[in-house]
């Protein structure tokens, strides 16, 4: 079928065929007509590589648009594929943003791996994790958590806490500690209120510190030699007043139990507990 070029064009003027969808530019400096295969590579790019006779004009009427886009999109890393992009404001997506097996960056070199982004109905960008894959951004939220809470190393500080219900201590530990002995031996609450000391001497037991409302218990063990006495503090507390005399057989315990109102120490005593 014959092509009807136009019968006076000018350098560059674009011609599409109807029929086939092909398309010609006119070079002025030879007098032809050649295959414009750049646009027609453009244009296949964008709305794929079949045309119809009914889309040609409107595809020839664009391509100059198109081109001037692809320029754009070159010069500011935009293509489809794009390998790496740097977005310094705010990233705005209308549709689906799918990041395959690369790594995402996100605040201070957090890194996100194999995680897919998408938008939600409010046109939020949520992050779906890849399995049970936990991700840096949970990380860094429980840390600072933890900082805001003084949470270090297992441990959680709270000043006054209040419960209702059922409390199941069978899972947790009390801590409890080993005392320095010494000639006056020391023991702070905080460390433990569970506390066991072996006397290698005749000992003084000083006031507890960080006194709290409780109960404390103390074990208190013969060395090898036995025949060791320990001397208590007047905040420690006794029936009748009478202070306890220890086991004095070598290796053996003795068992205190006190309950603390916040100053004094009111004590019970289990001897040669064995």
């Amino acid at each position: 079928m014959a092509l009807n070029f136009p019968a006076s064009p000018v350098d560059k003027q674009l011609y599409v065929n109807n029929n086939t969808g092909a398309q010609y530019i006119y070079d002025a400096a030879n007098t032809r007509w050649t295959t414009n295969t750049f646009v027609s590579n453009v244009v296949s790019a964008f709305y794929g590589s079949v045309y119809d006779s009914a889309n040609a004009a409107y595809l020839a009427s664009n391509a100059s648009y198109l081109l001037a886009n692809l320029a754009f999109d070159t010069a500011n890393n935009a293509l489809p594929n794009v390998s790496n992009a740097v977005f310094n404001g705010n990233l705005r997506v209308t549709g689906n943003l799918l990041i395959g097996t690369n790594t995402v960056t996100i605040r201070d070199n957090h890194v996100i791996s194999a995680e897919y982004f998408r938008m939600n109905t409010a046109n939020h960008m949520v992050v779906i994790p890849d399995g049970n894959r936990v991700n840096a951004l949970h990380t860094l939220a429980n840390s600072a958590f933890d900082t805001a809470n003084n949470i270090a190393s297992g441990s959680l500080t709270i000043n006054n806490i209040s419960l209702s219900g059922n409390i199941n201590p069978g899972t947790v530990n009390v801590q409890s500690q080993v005392l320095t002995d010494g000639s006056t031996i020391d023991w702070d609450i905080s460390q433990g209120s569970i506390a066991t000391v072996t006397l290698g001497g005749n000992r003084t037991m000083a006031a507890p510190t960080n006194l709290k409302v409780g109960t404390l218990i103390l074990h208190v063990v013969q060395d090898g030699s036995g025949s060791r006495s320990l001397t208590w503090n007047s905040v420690f507390k006794w029936p009748a007043g009478i202070t306890p005399t220890l086991t004095a057989t070598a290796n053996r315990r003795d068992m205190f139990s006190f309950v603390c109102d916040g100053t004094n120490l009111y004590g019970s005593f289990i001897p040669d507990v064995r």
